[in-house]
């Protein structure tokens, strides 16, 4: 019996699925206090620099492909919601994103954030 390098195919995956393979989503807010203009846009949710112990356990990293695939509904059904845009504001998907926004910033009374170069969310006023 001949053993090929063919036979040991199935154990060592093809990695050409990674060639579209990107950063992921860049969700920027700007904040504002009172009446001032907003001020300029910085990233929400810093990357995080990963180490070889984060293959094992690394709730941020599970924390920012959770932020990152909430982003990216948000994105899928704002493409539904063209037409409305008050019922996107309404939804639970914006909400929870807003939400995860507002963590980053919990004493600005106004923000705004986007997706990448598209604007999402218009000022909104904390509740006091």
């Amino acid at each position: 019996m001949r053993i090929r390098l063919s036979d040991f195919r199935a154990l060592v995956p093809s990695w050409l699925f990674f060639d579209d393979a990107t950063e992921g989503l860049e969700i920027e807010l700007r904040v504002a206090e009172e009446t001032d203009k907003p001020g300029p846009w910085e990233t929400a949710f810093p990357r995080i620099d990963r180490k070889l112990a984060d293959l094992f356990h690394s709730p941020e990293a599970n924390l920012q492909l959770y932020r990152v695939s909430c982003f990216e509904s948000l994105l899928a059904q704002s493409q539904e919601h063209l037409h409305d845009p008050a019922s996107l504001a309404s939804s639970e998907i914006y909400q929870l994103c807003l939400q995860l926004v507002r963590e980053q910033r919990p004493k600005a009374r106004f923000l705004q954030f986007r997706i990448g170069e598209a604007l999402i969310s218009s000022f909104h006023e904390d509740p006091i």
